[in-house]
């Protein structure tokens, strides 16, 4: 059963980006900051390292369904720099209606110097940002190189864009200069090591948008160009950067991951919010709630913890979801979902968001049982 269970999620998580534009509509546009803070840990009573794998498989989708919703989330205390993201989102929009309205791309030195603001801003917010949008603003960067004559940079911002992100011809539309040289980016074959030392250690360490590869200090082998390296560790704030790779070279990258204000008592307070055996209940609720309001400065908290229940004699192995909400009008709901590890589950996730964000709980519809609420209203403080 745990074999085929991998081979479900390995297959979902190549399919999460198609699938992202089916069902990126049904998500409401987010109205509220939304504070997701997620504890992954195997219910069973004989831990498997296999079960938890599955479990960051499933963080990774519920990740990937929030951004697609534009919000944040935390895995233990480490939220997404929002702002920032939320600058480099309006900037390339920006940058996008320049271009789209500049035909046979007359200016390309003005489109190159709001693409190269677009990047900076996105520096800023990698701990958070896609590897998709990097690689869009390097595409169009190597456009306005080529146009210009430069087919040296234009070829190393194409490579840069295809390790970020890889795209195919069809995505070049309207870029016919480039076509190119993505056929010889594509097929070049030529590998580099990073390797990657985080203060303190054994933090997560994520290439591009897939998932985590593994606790550093990490040494990895990965084709030539730039990559997106995002550092995270439970308690700290969460760390991205640009990673040039070189033939035959190890790069190495030291990250330093401060510590995130509150994060001991955050992380103390989303675990006894979820723990299963002796919730915190009655007023201890909603301080703990308005505590988590104060460090990360959102009115809108979801505290769950993820863990894989054992098979049953009728029915499988499959996720329990245990936790609290509070929203922004300050009442609070408890989360009691179970999701089974079946092809179902993308669409599950993408239920869980809708229902975070939605003024009133909506998991029935795609989830069984759906929420169950728990708690009593609270003012908001």
């Amino acid at each position: 059963m745990l074999v085929s269970c991998n081979k479900i999620f390995a297959c979902l998580l190549s399919v999460v980006g198609l699938s992202a534009s089916s069902v990126h509509a049904e998500v409401p546009q987010l109205t509220q900051e939304l504070m997701a803070i997620v504890i992954a840990t195997p219910e069973s009573r004989k831990p498997d390292p296999k079960h938890a794998a599955v479990v960051s498989q499933f963080a990774g989708l519920l990740e990937a369904a929030l951004t697609r919703a534009g919000t944040g989330r935390a895995r233990f205390m480490v939220p997404a720099r929002l702002t920032e993201l939320s600058e480099a989102r309006t900037a390339l929009e920006a940058a996008r209606r320049a271009l789209a309205t500049d035909a046979g791309f007359a200016q390309r030195d003005a489109h190159e110097a709001r693409y190269g603001d677009v990047l900076l801003l996105l520096k800023s917010a990698a701990a958070s940002a896609p590897a998709a949008l990097f690689s869009e603003v390097y595409r169009v960067l190597g456009l306005t190189r080529i146009l210009s004559g430069d087919s040296r940079l234009a070829l190393e911002y194409m490579r840069s864009a295809y390790t970020l992100s890889p795209f195919t011809d069809q995505e070049l539309f309207g870029m016919q200069p480039l076509k190119p040289l993505l056929s010889e980016v594509a097929a070049e074959r030529t590998t580099g090591k990073i390797l990657i030392v985080t203060e303190p250690p054994l933090a997560e360490v994520i290439v591009g948008d897939g998932g985590v590869q593994g606790l550093s200090p990490l040494e990895l082998e990965l084709p030539v160009g730039t990559h997106l390296v995002r550092v995270r560790r439970d308690g700290s704030e969460a760390q991205g950067l640009l990673v040039d790779v070189r033939a035959g070279v190890t790069e190495r990258r030291l990250v330093k991951l401060p510590p995130l204000p509150g994060a001991a008592n955050a992380e103390l307070l989303a675990r006894q919010l979820t723990d299963p055996k002796k919730p915190l209940l009655g007023p201890a609720q909603p301080e703990a709630l308005a505590t988590l309001d104060r460090l990360y400065g959102s009115r809108n908290v979801v505290v769950i913890r993820v863990g894989i229940a054992p098979a049953k004699k009728k029915s499988p192995k499959r996720f329990i979801l245990s936790g609290v909400q509070r929203r922004p009008d300050g009442t609070i709901v408890g989360i009691a979902v179970e999701i089974p590890l079946d092809a179902g589950v993308l669409s599950a996730i993408e239920s869980l968001v809708t229902g975070w964000m939605a003024p009133s709980p909506a998991l029935k519809p795609a989830l069984e049982p759906a929420a169950v609420p728990t708690g009593e209203g609270a003012p908001a403080p």
